[in-house]
């Protein structure tokens, strides 16, 4: 039984939940990584997500997202999460944002990551269970592709897309 922590809206632990508990029942906020992947030519990694998944099969996510378990910090879970999915052991990362999505059967706090590869050419090793494959793409693709529905596109893209935008804008100007 997986077990996570129980956040309030400001991310403190108040208790624990299970995976089942949390994803039934939109009172219990539980904390979560979403990572946004770039490389040094500026495009962002996306991920199929595998045709197993019970949410969204098949559908185009952010780079690589997941749960926190019981008594991990972020960071602990970004690195778990970037090294199962993809592989990835090598990089940098910087939080852009927290902040606390409801949807009908769940709430998350979600831990919004900016992660840059220390290795363009870094290979990725899939975990299968969550990936169908991935592909970089320059930032303009996936706004076309969001504005005129050319690729399914999970509702987290639209949802962060300006947000990682912004954090960019505000990084390239400082």
């Amino acid at each position: 039984m997986e077990v996570f922590d129980l956040v309030d809206s400001e991310g403190n632990i108040i208790g624990e939940t299970t995976r089942d508990e949390a994803h039934s029942d939109p009172s219990l906020i539980h904390p979560v990584v979403h990572s946004w992947i770039f490389n040094r030519k500026g495009q962002v990694l996306l991920q199929q997500r595998s045709l197993q998944k019970k949410i969204h099969p098949g559908m185009w996510d952010m780079s690589v997202g997941g749960h926190l378990s019981k008594g991990d910090t972020a960071k602990d879970g970004l690195r778990r999460e970037l090294a199962e999915e993809l592989n990835i052991t090598d990089y940098s990362a910087e939080l852009i944002r927290t902040y606390v999505r409801g949807k009908e059967y769940e709430t998350e706090f979600i831990y919004l990551y900016h992660v840059s590869l220390v290795d363009d050419n870094q290979q990725f090793t899939m975990q299968t269970e969550e990936v169908e494959q991935v592909r970089w793409f320059d930032l303009a693709e996936v706004y076309v592709a969001l504005r005129d529905s050319t690729m399914e596109l999970t509702p987290s893209i639209a949802e962060q897309l300006p947000q990682v935008m912004q954090y960019l804008i505000a990084k390239a100007v400082s």
